[in-house]
């Protein structure tokens, strides 16, 4: 029945971006008047902290049941293959429209098209010229580079592995098919929750015309109160509030209370309670959970989640084989990931989006080592062994 539920809900909220998406879509906004714009704002906010519940609901603490349960009854390369769900993710069907896309001539009419229907391609974005401007180096390096595998033929093959499995272990399929779902129901609440920056653009666009405030600083340092003010009283963030914010800005939860710090409180109550989480970490090897089984030695590229400047450099920079090390990846990175001899991430669980991708890449992957993007620099040599959940340092890059 919890099961059921929690599909259920994300399904809801799913359905609730997508009717969303499609009001944003169909709405003239010229026309809306600055309280309609907030409201629109707000509505934004209260579906995305709808994401992270349920996002949060199908992370590692609350799946490691079915998933141990699972692991005493088949060896660990079984549990990968069972993992995968054998139907077409959102990932699957935008690569193949991808595809389609590129047998054309490039025009912003048919990316329009296409970041409608996966407006996760374009998360942490600031300017609608930026979008296009990504979309078009992504488009430009595929249609050279692009090589097509076809996802049906591989679902079809892991359907073939899967059944094969079933028939020496008895009643596994009902839990099997719970971790494949709640996989799935991972992608698509991140898809949405990703998906909410592209359209709001078209707001905060408009807010930028109307007000003067950079959509930059409006998506970095306003909360929703402050665009509020923004909309309705006409006040800004003063450059001092912008400086805090943008130094050092801390969110601390206790006993359902939520308090905000900046600048040099902020700097002051970190340095008091986290301690060692705000220095730069010296290992020569660190331990994570196995995502998807192997070992590989290679160079590390890093990619911090939603560093759009990084993300644009190694779109052509980023050479096959090399490591991909992140706090976590993004269904927007697809295109840098399948390059990847291994992935290395700071967080998630073995539902999360860098162990399903490793798993139908077929590449090592060790997720949840907390300290990657601070203990490896670009370019270090690292050796990833993901049978064992250890990242050893090889070579250190000096320069």
């Amino acid at each position: 029945v919890h099961f059921k539920k929690i599909i259920f809900n994300v399904e809801r909220v799913c359905n609730a971006h997508d009717t969303f998406f499609n009001k944003i879509r169909k709405t003239n906004i010229l026309k809306l008047s600055n309280e309609e714009i907030y409201n629109l704002v707000k509505k934004s906010q209260e579906l995305w902290e709808e994401d992270i519940v349920y996002f949060d609901i199908t992370r590692e603490a609350n799946t490691q049941v079915i998933m141990d349960e699972l692991s005493r009854r088949v060896s660990n390369q079984e549990l990968n293959i069972l993992s995968i769900s054998p139907e077409l993710d959102i990932i699957n069907l935008e690569y193949l429209d991808w595809h389609k896309l590129l047998k054309r001539e490039f025009s912003e009419e048919l990316v329009i098209a296409h970041l409608e229907k996966y407006p996760w391609l374009v998360s942490a974005h600031f300017k609608i010229e930026d979008v296009m401007y990504t979309m078009k180096t992504k488009y430009n390096y595929d249609k050279e580079n692009f090589k097509f595998i076809n996802p049906n033929i591989e679902k079809k093959e892991l359907m073939r592995k899967q059944k094969q499995i079933y028939l020496n272990y008895v009643d596994i399929k009902p839990l099997v098919k719970k971790i494949q779902r709640l996989a799935l129901a991972r992608l698509e609440i991140k898809a949405r929750w990703a998906g909410n920056d592209y359209y709001l653009l078209l707001l905060l666009d408009e807010i930028f015309k109307r007000t003067k405030e950079s959509v930059e600083n409006i998506t970095r340092y306003y909360l929703l109160e402050d665009v509020k003010n923004l909309l309705l009283e006409n006040n800004k963030l003063s450059p001092k509030d912008i400086k805090l914010r943008k130094d050092f800005t801390l969110t601390h939860v206790k006993d359902g209370k939520l308090k905000m710090y900046y600048g040099d409180e902020a700097r002051e109550f970190a340095n008091k309670n986290l301690g060692k989480l705000l220095d730069d970490i010296n290992v020569d090897s660190f331990e994570g959970k196995c995502a998807n089984l192997g070992k590989y030695k290679g160079i590390v590229r890093i990619l911090h989640a939603n560093d759009i400047e990084k993300s644009r450099e190694l779109r052509k920079s980023f050479k096959q084989g090399e490591i991909l090390v992140t706090e976590m990846t993004q269904p927007n990175i697809m295109d840098i990931a399948s390059k990847a001899g291994a992935i290395i991430t700071d967080e998630g669980g073995m539902l999360c989006h860098a162990a399903i991708i490793s798993r139908e890449l077929r590449i090592p992957c060790i997720i949840s080592t907390k300290i990657a993007t601070k203990a490896l620099k670009d370019r270090d040599v690292v050796e990833v062994d993901a049978n064992k959940g250890i990242v050893k340092i090889l070579k250190r890059n000096e320069e």
